[in-house]
Parts: C-alpha cells; structure tokens; sequence
C-alpha cells in the first residue's frame, strides 16, 4: 500500500549521494577473490522545514548472504532546520563463508528446470520518527565469487608421448553446500580467433564492451565419444562481463558443414518464456527449422 500524501507531508527526505535520482545505494554486482572486501556508500538526508528533525537510524534486511553484512555510521540523526547530513553505509564480506543463497520468496524452480539465480543481500536503511513519516533506502549488492587461475605459456610433451599434463595454479572456488555451493570449472578449447580491446568509446554504448569479442575457440569430443555421440562446444570470451547472456547481447554462431563459404547451421543464446535460464538454439538455415 502507497500512501501518496505522505511523500508531500514528510518534512525530509532521503536518498543515496552518489546516485540521487535512482535513490537506492547500489553497490552493484561485486567480484570476490579469498580476500575480505569492504566498501562504503553514503545516504544523504536533507530537512527542508523550519524545525529540527530526529530520527532513528537502523538497516532491516530483506535478502541475506553468509558473511556479508551492513553497518552505519549513526543510530540516530538530528538535523536543524534547512540542513542536511550523510550517514555512511558500510557492506564488508568474509569471502570465505560465501554460500549462494537464494531469496526466500523465489522458487528453486521453474517449469520442471532448476533455476538460474543472482545471490544479493539486499536490505533498506530505516529512518523513523515520532513526529514525522518514515523514510526509507534500499540498499542493495550483488556479491559473487571468482577464480583466479593460470597455466604455463608453453606445454612439453615428452617424447613420443600423444597427451600432456596441463597444470593449473592460482584460487579455485569452493564454497557452501548442497545447493547453495559454488565451484569453479574449466574447459579447454582450441583457439579459433581472438580481437584486441576496443576503444574507451565503445564503453558508452550500453551493452558495448560486453560484446567486444576477445576469443573464439572449440571443441568436440568427437574423437573419444565417437560422431554418432559427440558433442561440439564452442567457446566465447569477450572484454566485458555480460549483465545478460541473451536477448540484447545475443552471439550467432555460424557453422558450414560442406566448406562452400555458406552457413548451413545457426547457433545463437536466447531465452524461453517464465524460465530464468539462458539456452543456446540451432537452426538450420536451410530448412529454418530448429534442430537442437
């Protein structure tokens, strides 16, 4: 329920200082190593009456993930007439005791389909008083864990030898249980092309950097499993981090099956209706049906 009258009556009001027209304080989609993180952000509360105005301070949570928390900086403000101050709201995450938890009013699936889901911890700052409406923040994060992993430049194989060791050395993931767990995962792919960064223009494009092609390899299992069984996997990096992996930022991949110059095959990422999850499709583009 709304109570419109109230945003006029309030003798203050509250908002993020960095981002004063969406007045949530975002901290955004955070990258985790096996480091502590710990940022701030600040909510600004101007009064804009001709009496001094008090208010308790507190954060209510709505979304919680293990080991991240808030803090503020206050418990209570006191603002003379015309004034305003900042009260500073911190989020600090023990990367250690990560689990990627799931809000608690979503459903683990959908349509049959276990579903794709962003952990955040996600709360409001609270500022409440006897005399005046409540006023209210939302904060919000979206923390997520990372690998940081690498191999040596050059590969030996030994003499005669048709296979080699691959050694892998930096932070892997591993972290919660059941459901709620997180490990990180590798592939291999034969490197088919690669394209250096773009321009710092290209990062005013929504959605730009995020399609800036780095590298493009595949790979078959074809020569263990067998053609009748095998799979064959392609392998896309790009300069930025996708906010979404279809719809907008959609990737077409396509394949010629006879080396005539002529694509026989579309592969691209897409989306189905009332399923949070990212699918791949492939049609043939003789007939224009889909086939997988």
């Amino acid at each position: 329920r709304v109570i419109a009258s109230a945003a006029l009556e309030t003798p203050a009001y509250a908002f993020a200082s960095d981002d004063p027209d969406l007045t949530s304080a975002v901290f955004g989609v955070i990258e985790l190593d096996k480091k502590k993180f710990k940022d701030s952000k600040s909510i600004t509360v101007v009064n804009k009456s001709s009496k001094t105005q008090t208010y308790n301070v507190k954060y209510i949570p709505a979304t919680e993930i293990p080991g991240a928390t808030y803090s503020l900086s206050d418990r209570s403000v006191t603002l003379k007439a015309g004034k305003s101050t900042k009260i500073k709201v911190t989020l600090e995450i023990d990367a250690k005791k990560y689990a990627k938890t799931m809000d608690p009013t979503m459903d683990r699936t959908q349509l049959g389909l276990p579903r794709a889901w962003v952990s955040d911890v996600s709360g409001r700052v609270e500022l409440t008083s006897s005399t005046a409406p409540t006023l209210r923040v939302p904060v919000h994060a979206a923390p997520k864990l990372v690998s940081d992993m690498k191999v040596d430049d050059s590969i030996e194989f030994k003499k005669g030898a048709t296979t080699a060791k691959v050694e892998l050395e930096g932070d892997d993931i591993r972290a919660g249980k059941g459901d709620t767990q997180v490990v990180s995962l590798v592939s291999a792919f034969e490197l088919g092309a690669s394209s250096p960064r773009q321009g710092k223009s290209l990062d005013s494009t929504p959605g730009g950097r995020e399609m800036d092609l780095q590298y493009v390899g595949a790979a078959s299992t074809a020569p263990t499993t067998g053609v009748a069984n095998g799979l064959l996997n392609f392998g896309i990096s790009t300069w930025g981090n996708w906010a979404h992996l279809a719809g907008g930022t959609e990737v077409d991949i396509e394949i010629d099956t006879n080396g005539d110059g002529v694509a026989d095959f579309l592969v691209y990422n897409t989306t189905a209706d009332g399923v949070d999850l990212d699918f791949v499709a492939t049609y043939d583009m003789r007939t224009f049906k889909q086939v997988d």
